[in-house]
């Protein structure tokens, strides 16, 4: 049955805030959005947007299904069945996706256990956020989450271990290009996979119509990656002014995923953190902002992305990176625009992550305007109703509307 939204604003996901239209839904797509006046007499079922923002459902462009958000990261995974991480990510979808995230790129499991998930939710037997994989996490011998990674080195090495990727069916592929945060011993300043074999990688998932993010901290990390053909650098701690120069004009975006850093940040007084994280996070955190600072002054292409599944970065939180990439320099209008129709264009999802005729009517429905207070979207107390592929989210996942 058709249905109009009407009584509120709208952002469109491009950046543009309309007063005054209503948007009309028939089935899974946008039918209409038009000025208040073309729907005159309309007697069908209407929602009442008044009071809020219906906006493009939010995209999270680096998450994480099978992890669960607990202070040790890699441990449940490792040690735990295939079919229990099965049965974990699925929950932990839903739960993103009740918290008004309808889209999202799982960057590294286990197994392609998520994957089977992905495919369930694409064949229809359960609800779930539109999902995009990668399968395993391509690091070197010794390299940043090599626990569940697909350990590779030299350019034939790399070229299999890709090629095993795809053969199993992922939408993307995800290389570690610097050491990281959450491993002992790691420093996420240094550069681990070289630029040659991120070139190999990069030139056969391009062959094969698949785009590739790399995991990136440290500026040597970063250019290995930029000039090996990457779409997309992944956290940017260290990012320099090098690092900008030459990202910006070949067009590489940056997803920062503050939430990692912040939710550590906020749980260190717990006490159940390995102290290395927490001290690798503090050390690194007003050098994230100034790079991102830095690289958004630029004009260079962001894209939300939470790292949910990290320590205490919980599966349905994700919309609050919207409240860090502000806190960081971003203009409100422009974080909105991250995580809807830009995340979307990372993403190649063509219909997704815009508020026009025709695209798929993934929204969500805010109270206030998040173009002037940004928590509006990215509270999910202030969220009214999510809605995906045209049905009402509450109303398919009840029990983890408010979880």
């Amino acid at each position: 049955m058709p249905t109009l939204y009407r009584g509120g604003k709208v952002f469109d996901g491009t950046g543009r805030l309309l007063d005054g239209h209503g948007v009309l839904v028939e089935g899974a797509r946008i039918a209409r959005v038009a000025p208040l006046g073309e729907f005159a007499g309309w007697a069908g079922e209407t929602v009442d947007t008044a009071g809020g923002t219906l906006m493009p459902g939010l995209i999270d462009t680096h998450m994480h299904t099978l992890l669960n958000a607990g202070p040790d990261q890699l441990g449940p995974v490792v040690s735990q069945s295939g079919a229990a991480l099965a049965l974990h990510g699925l929950r932990h979808v839903q739960a993103t996706l009740a918290g008004g995230i309808t889209s999202v790129r799982d960057v590294g499991g286990k197994d392609f256990v998520e994957v089977a998930v992905r495919d369930a939710i694409r064949r229809g037997d359960y609800v779930g956020p539109t999902m995009l994989c990668s399968g395993h996490i391509i690091c070197m011998t010794g390299g940043h989450a090599e626990k569940i990674g697909r350990c590779a080195d030299g350019a034939d090495e790399i070229l299999k271990a890709v090629r095993e990727q795809l053969r199993a069916g992922v939408d993307l592929i995800k290389l570690m290009a610097t050491g990281g945060v959450s491993s002992a011993g790691s420093d996420p300043g240094a550069a681990q996979l070289t630029e040659a074999e991120i070139a190999v990688a990069c030139a056969e998932a391009k062959r094969h119509g698949r785009r590739a993010a790399a995991h990136a901290h440290g500026a040597q990390g970063i250019l290995n990656a930029v000039r090996g053909g990457i779409t997309s650098i992944e956290h940017g701690m260290f990012l320099d002014r090098a690092c900008v120069d030459e990202m910006v004009p070949r067009g590489v975006w940056l997803v920062p995923t503050f939430s990692v850093g912040h939710w550590t940040r906020q749980n260190a007084h717990r006490g159940t953190i390995p102290a290395y994280i927490v001290e690798k996070s503090q050390w690194a955190a007003e050098k994230h902002r100034a790079g991102f600072r830095m690289f958004y002054e630029a004009g260079g292409k962001i894209a939300l992305g939470t790292d949910a599944g990290t320590q205490y970065n919980a599966h349905g939180m994700n919309a609050y990176e919207l409240v860090l990439m502000v806190h960081a320099g971003m203009r409100p209008a422009d974080a909105l625009v991250a995580g809807t129709g830009a995340a979307a264009e990372l993403m190649g999802l063509a219909d997704r992550g815009r508020i026009a005729e025709g695209l798929a009517a993934d929204l969500l429905l805010v109270d206030g305007d998040p173009v002037a207070d940004i928590r509006r979207a990215g509270e999910r107390a202030n969220h009214r109703m999510v809605v995906k592929d045209g049905r009402d989210v509450a109303a398919l996942l009840p029990a983890l509307r408010r979880d």
